[in-house]
């Protein structure tokens, strides 16, 4: 499973012994062999979202600093802040690079919910580095608005390598922590333990988490370190250097990291230290040092490394770590400017922009593009550029997206602080040195597999070679031969479909008659449950007040109306939309069914007798219809999922008997009983609906007479596959047609881009327009592009 091999070794002479290093050359070798880790990111087409609306995302798969080829299937899941399951789906990915979506639904009260993303393969890992994402969901409908925590902060020193020692320059870091929103400025300085009132060095905020500064500590004394924002909020922390210890100053220079190392111990404690440098599980550097080497100063080439975090330790003659050290590379010199053309930038109300685009020809589809309305667009918190190079510490960093600007480090001083105050998180040195290793209990997974019985006359079909015709949900057929083992089972592996395929048994030499055969399915595939707790929110839920009624509000109730508008115009014609011969067919059925005033018009139809709906594979006819009617959606209340129309609980009908409980359908009726379901939308006199107004879903069940007119017996097998791709709204049309005042924050979004230009329509009320490119260049280099046009 080896990933990519960095160009180069470096073993550079400090009176340097081959075999100090054996033993840790030894453990990287077999970590990066035999346990590489994945890492995800998640490109969202946007930070924030309404109640109701459609999450899309691009997915790109890691391991190390390169694009993976251990895994070709994601699983992605949707929780609640009560770390309740709300949506999971599986996304294939090509190349390492996926696509997929999640749906919101109306139902949705205002609150945080969490995006989590893994591979099974880093199931073997920890679950820390799972991807696990904040999702900001808005509902004008709800009584609570999300405003920002109020909650203390703290503060800690991080001194350079892990240890302040005196009789040197030390440089520290400053971290601010808590389960709120961080200060936007703050301040700090230093004084002596006995002297509180002489500062000695003074220093300010880098960003509302860190800052750094540098001092000499002297021997015997104690310090202070004082912080304090600008609301007068203070905390102070004790500094005890110490006069035995090591200390690692290290800084890139171009193509070198120069490093000084400062050892100030007792005599004969030792004969020596070993300096070892890795990245990402593979070794690039080592030394050695002898005792009497108080300083010793060097430089690491890194011409033939890649750009991302250096990880550097010294190791005492009992090989235990006394100082570490990370680094950030910064070696691309790629560019990508959108900027470089002239671009007609038009900002009237709904005008056509259309701009050339800037990208590599040759890896178009590794980019995803998205432009929004930048006043009501709230800024990224992650980027490509942060989950490929800070993936490998612990949560908790602010605003990670911040510290890269077009895949290079916005702030070298403040990327640097932020990796004083951080910890290499992948391994431990005294596991790998002692020879302890991850379990194994999860293979990777090229996308789907399936388990399929076949059954001939109620008992397993075994050891024979059976003729299987699969058929997509596109007509599409495919006759593959499979051979049953001792328990008439027989497997599917790294299969690729959307949406349903069924499985139908062909006769061969055999001839066993399709009417004897039954083939059941199981998928192989499996969603794994998060055992970490969710991380704590800087947002909160407060009731809802008049002062909550601002413009972002109102704004987000015209984006709603206006989405239903749109799904009520062009979605309910689709769903509807039948051709002569079904009609005629499907309107006997329902007039051979229904009664009186259940014969209405006005239903949405599905014929489960006439047409092949393919419902086997679903767990109640509740999941086969979501999705297929607008407004409709299944919910968990106290438990219980029940259906909503429009945000209304629906009642159901089983042959125009209302279903007092209707969280379990299957208890009443199942899918392969089914004949005729209906699904009205409001309220409709005699129905049974009690006049809640949230519509009905009548089901009518098989009855003599009822069957098919053609006769079959391939009874098929059922498969689901991945989620069809999220229809993309057609805004051109919508604003053309429908929308009286279009207030969409998101105006482009296109995960897969083919021409060479980005073509969009203004809102009615952006100025400017904040276009986001993110991807991977085929040379590897991440791309996070984030630029305003005016």
């Amino acid at each position: 499973m080896l990933k990519y091999i960095l160009p180069a070794l470096c073993f550079v002479a400090l009176q340097f012994s081959a075999n100090a290093q054996s033993k840790a050359q030894a453990a990287l070798k077999l970590l990066d062999e035999k346990y590489p880790q994945e890492k995800i990111h998640l490109f969202f087409d946007k930070e924030s979202y309404i109640a109701g609306e459609t999450v899309r995302f691009k997915a790109y798969l890691f391991s190390g600093y390169v694009l993976s080829n251990i895994s070709a299937n994601i699983y992605v899941e949707l929780y609640n802040d009560k770390k309740q399951l709300l949506d999971s789906t599986q996304v294939p990915l090509f190349g390492s690079i996926g696509e997929g979506y999640i749906k919101l639904k109306k139902q949705f009260p205002e609150s945080v919910y969490y995006v989590r993303a893994y591979t099974k393969w880093m199931m073997n890992f920890n679950e820390q580095f799972n991807y696990l994402s904040e999702l900001i969901v808005r509902n004008p409908a709800s009584e609570k608005v999300l405003v920002n925590r109020s909650a203390p902060w703290t503060m800690r020193a991080f001194p350079e390598s892990g240890n302040l020692l005196t009789g040197i320059e030390n440089k520290v870091a400053v971290r601010l922590s808590s389960a709120g929103a961080l200060p936007k400025k703050w301040s700090g300085y230093i004084t002596e333990y006995s002297d509180t009132t002489t500062r000695l060095v003074s220093f300010q905020s880098l960003n509302p988490q860190l800052s750094s500064f540098s001092f000499t500590p002297k021997k015997g004394r104690s310090y202070l370190l004082h912080c304090v924002d600008f609301a007068g909020n203070r905390a102070v922390s004790l500094l005890r250097p110490a006069e035995h210890a090591a200390v690692i100053k290290a800084k890139q220079e171009d193509r070198m990291v120069r490093l000084e190392i400062n050892v100030q111990q007792p005599q004969n404690n030792g004969l020596y230290y070993k300096l070892l440098a890795q990245m990402q599980g593979q070794m690039v550097y080592g030394a050695t040092i002898r005792n009497s080497d108080e300083k010793v100063e060097t430089k690491i080439p890194v011409d033939k490394l890649m750009s991302g975090v250096l990880h550097i330790t010294l190791f005492n003659a009992a090989d235990s770590p006394v100082a570490e050290r990370l680094v950030f590379l910064d070696l691309d010199q790629h560019n990508i400017d959108l900027t470089a053309a002239n671009l007609q930038v038009r900002t009237g109300k709904r005008e056509l922009n259309e701009w050339p685009l800037q990208l590599p020809k040759e890896n178009l589809s590794n980019f995803a593009i998205a432009v929004a309305d930048p006043a009501v667009r709230i800024p990224r918190t992650r980027s490509i550029s942060s989950d490929l190079w800070l993936g490998d510490f612990a949560p908790g960093i602010y605003m990670p997206a911040a510290y890269f600007r077009n895949h290079r480090p916005a702030s070298v001083e403040l990327l640097d602080a932020l990796l004083i105050t951080e910890k290499w998180s992948r391994f431990e040195w005294a596991d790998l040195l002692s020879g302890t290793f991850p379990t194994l209990t999860y293979a990777p997974e090229k996308y789907l597999s399936y388990l399929g019985t076949v059954q001939h006359k109620g008992l397993p079909l075994t050891d024979t070679d059976i003729n299987l015709v699969f058929k997509y949900s596109d007509s599409s057929t495919q006759i593959s031969q499979v051979k049953t083992n001792e328990k008439g089972q027989f497997h599917l592996i790294n299969n690729i479909f959307f949406d349903t395929l069924k499985i139908f048994y062909q006769p061969n030499k055999n001839k066993i008659s399709p009417k004897d055969i039954s083939i059941k399915t199981e998928a192989k595939n499996r969603f794994y449950p998060f055992r970490l707790p969710l991380p704590v929110s800087e947002f909160e839920l407060r009731p809802k007040s008049s002062v909550d009624i601002h413009p972002l509000i109102l704004r987000e109730k015209q984006q709603q109306a206006n989405e239903e508008l749109y799904n009520k115009k062009y979605k309910d014609l689709a769903n509807v939309r039948m051709d002569s011969r079904k009609k005629t067919a499907t309107k006997k059925l329902i007039d051979s069914l229904t009664t009186g005033l259940y014969n209405t018009s006005e239903a949405t139809t599905f014929d489960f007798v006439n047409e092949d709906q393919m419902a086997n594979a679903y767990p109640d006819i509740y999941e086969w219809l979501v999705g297929r009617v607008p407004g409709l959606e299944i919910s968990t209340v106290d438990g219980n999922r029940v259906p909503f129309i429009r945000t209304v609980a629906a009642s159901v009908l089983v042959d125009e008997i209302l279903v007092e409980d209707p969280t379990n359908i299957n208890s009443y009726v199942s899918v392969n009983d089914i004949a005729l379901v209906q699904v009205v939308k409001g309220y409709s006199v005699g129905l049974g609906m009690g006049g809640g107004g949230g519509g009905a879903i009548l089901i009518y069940t098989k009855r003599p007479g009822t069957q098919t007119s053609k006769k079959t017996y391939l009874s098929p097998g059922y498969l689901l596959g991945y989620r069809s791709p999220a229809a993309e709204l057609n805004y051109e049309l919508a604003l053309r047609d429908i929308i009286k005042k279009d207030v969409r924050d998101q105006l482009y979004w296109n995960s897969n881009p083919t021409g060479d230009r980005i073509r969009f329509y203004n809102n009615d009320e952006a100025a400017s327009y904040l276009v986001t490119i993110t991807g991977v260049t085929g040379d590897g280099i991440p791309v996070f592009i984030e630029t305003e046009i005016k």
